[in-house]
């Protein structure tokens, strides 16, 4: 044999092996598949669950708790030691950080918000201790006292570097030293992270 007739033997032989089983009449299950009826939902998956267990919460500014639970969670974030609290973020970003942070944790309600001064005022109970007075043997031989009052608080946001510092003040700016000032500040930073 020469070389064209091997040439052409060997490329039919080929183009016999690439038709494959469909020269010998043989379908793959594809083509051999037909066509079935239409899946059937059951009336009873037709319409969502009325129950209230798939009901998704509305999103409104105040917290989702009712007002019987609201006053039980300020008492779940316990008090830090820290008065301040140090944020990489400018005043305007961590003015929108704390604000919602407050809101969120439940510690303390909020009352008014000045974005100009960077302010929140928050509004909760606190434990106040009150100095016995009187002369050395008076203090030395009387408790200090302790009393839970409402109290009114103003957590202002300050520059410091390129960073800001939040910390709470009584209403005549003084720095607030108390339960509810230790609590705002605990809630902002496990909020804040």
């Amino acid at each position: 044999m020469n070389r064209s007739t091997l040439r052409l033997t060997a490329a039919a032989t080929l183009a016999l092996l690439l038709a494959g089983c469909s020269m010998f009449g043989v379908r793959s299950d594809y083509e051999q598949a037909r066509e079935t009826r239409p899946l059937e939902i059951p009336p009873e998956l037709d319409a969502p669950a009325q129950s209230g267990t798939m009901r998704v919460p509305e999103v409104s500014g105040a917290p989702a708790t009712p007002a019987s639970a609201a006053s039980s969670v300020p008492s779940a974030i316990p008090a830090g030691e820290a008065t301040s609290l140090a944020i990489a973020d400018g005043v305007a970003g961590a003015w929108r950080r704390v604000g919602l942070a407050l809101e969120r944790s439940g510690v303390a309600e909020l009352t008014a918000r000045d974005e100009a001064a960077a302010t929140y005022t928050v509004s909760g109970t606190s434990t106040l201790e009150r100095r016995a007075e009187g002369g050395f043997f008076k203090r030395l031989f009387t408790r200090d006292e302790a009393t839970t009052a409402q109290v009114t608080r103003v957590v202002r946001i300050v520059a410091d570097g390129s960073g800001s510092v939040v910390r709470v003040e009584d209403e005549q700016g003084q720095p607030a030293d108390d339960e509810l000032a230790r609590r705002v500040i605990e809630a902002i930073r496990q909020r804040l992270g």
